[in-house]
């Protein structure tokens, strides 16, 4: 009994850290599905598993999002502005007797093919696309294994979320294997892995 109660006690502890790092992350999803993990019928090692890993790495896609969208928000205007700007000072440099459109002009023209380039060489826009895609599809799963829907709809609700376990690891698994932004097309799974899905979903619900 000693033994089981130090094992229990050290895993309320782990999973009480988990919370705490959830707690403190500015992620509204990662937040509403900790708390809705919370609530659920599952083991603590269980429940440890999806916040450590499911809902801490929603909370790290959505700040790798927030932070790409910025950066090519910002790189995207710079290119936008100076492609604009630089003809116009060209066309009045022959005007300037200070040199001081020339230097301006140079300046800018600078600037803007220095944003171009970082823009080409991280694929900063197919990165946010990419990151939001991850995104989008990683909640629209963890939704769906919460609110037991789609392919975890069961007449049995009863443990439902424990025996579905193994299959809403196995996707989230897979769709964040499908995280890559140099190439390759998210989500593109082959059949063999949808098969063994359906397979888990026939065994999870005897």
């Amino acid at each position: 009994m000693r033994v089981l109660d130090r094992k229990e006690k050290k895993q309320a502890a782990i999973l009480e850290e988990a919370l705490r790092e959830v707690r403190r992350s500015s992620s509204l999803a990662s937040k509403t599905f900790r708390r809705a993990i919370e609530a659920l019928d599952l083991p603590d090692t269980r429940k440890i598993i999806l916040i450590n890993r499911f809902c801490l790495h929603v909370q790290e896609l959505e700040s790798k999002r927030n932070r790409t969208s910025r950066l090519a928000a910002l790189l995207n205007s710079t290119v936008s502005i100076g492609s604009v700007v630089v003809p116009s000072l060209l066309s009045v440099q022959a005007m300037d007797t200070t040199g001081m459109v020339y230097w301006g002009t140079f300046g800018i023209s600078l600037v803007t093919g220095i944003s171009t380039a970082f823009l080409s060489l991280f694929k900063l826009n197919h990165r946010k696309e990419i990151y939001a895609d991850v995104l989008r599809r990683l909640i629209s799963e963890g939704t769906k294994y919460l609110s037991l829907t789609c392919e975890y709809e069961t007449r049995y609700e009863v443990g439902a979320h424990d025996s579905f376990f193994p299959l809403f690891c196995k996707n989230f698994e897979s769709i964040i294997s499908s995280e890559k932004p140099l190439g390759g097309a998210p989500g593109a799974g082959n059949p063999e892995e949808k098969e063994e899905g359906t397979e888990l979903k026939s065994v999870a619900t005897k």
